[in-house]
C-alpha cells in the first residue's frame, strides 16, 4: 500500500513519504521528510490499480509508517557503517592498523554490522554489548560505537 498527496489547485499526483501526522488547532499537518502539509492537501492510498482517498489522514495504518521509518534506518545504519569502514581504511592507510587488525574487526563487528545495515539499531546495541573489547577491537573504537549506536537510539526512537 502507498499513499499519496495530491496538491488541490493543480490535481498533480506525487508520492509522499509520511513520517508524522499530527492534529494542531483543528488542522491536519502532515510531516514528509522535507516539508509540512496541512489539510487542504487531499491524501490518497493506492490499492490495486486505484485511487482512494483518505477522508482522516489519521487512519494511515501504524504499519505502513514503521515501514518508513525502518527504511530510514536502514539507510541511517549503512551509511554509519560506511563511516566505521573509512575510518579503518583510513588508519590501514596511514599505518596504525594492519590488513589484519581490519579484518579482524570486521570478523568481531559482523554481527553488529548486520543489524545496523538492517535498521535493527536496538538489536545492534544488544549484540554490541555482547561483543567482546579484544584483539583489534580496542576500547576507544568499541566506546565510539557503542555511544554512537546508543545516541542514535535515544535521538531516533
Amino acid at each position: 500500500m502507498f499513499y499519496f498527496k495530491v496538491l488541490n489547485t493543480s490535481g498533480k499526483i506525487t508520492q509522499v513519504s509520511i513520517s508524522e501526522i499530527q492534529e494542531e488547532e483543528g488542522c491536519t499537518i502532515i510531516t514528509t521528510e522535507d516539508r509540512r502539509y496541512y489539510s487542504n492537501w487531499n491524501l490518497y492510498k493506492y490499492i490495486n490499480g486505484d485511487f482512494e482517498i483518505i477522508t482522516n489522514p489519521l487512519e494511515i495504518d501504524a504499519e505502513y509508517l514503521i515501514k518508513e521509518n525502518y527504511r530510514k534506518k536502514e539507510v541511517d545504519g549503512c551509511s554509519y557503517f560506511e563511516k566505521i569502514r573509512a575510518k579503518l581504511v583510513i588508519e590501514y592507510n596511514s599505518g596504525i592498523k594492519t590488513a589484519a587488525d581490519i579484518i579482524d574487526i570486521e570478523i568481531r563487528l559482523e554481527s553488529v554490522t548486520l543489524k545496523l545495515k538492517a535498521g535493527d539499531w536496538m538489536t545492534a546495541s544488544f549484540v554490541m554489548t555482547n561483543t567482546s573489547v579484544d584483539g583489534s577491537l580496542d576500547q576507544d573504537l568499541y566506546d565510539e560505537i557503542l555511544n554512537y549506536i546508543n545516541d542514535y537510539i535515544t535521538n531516533n526512537y
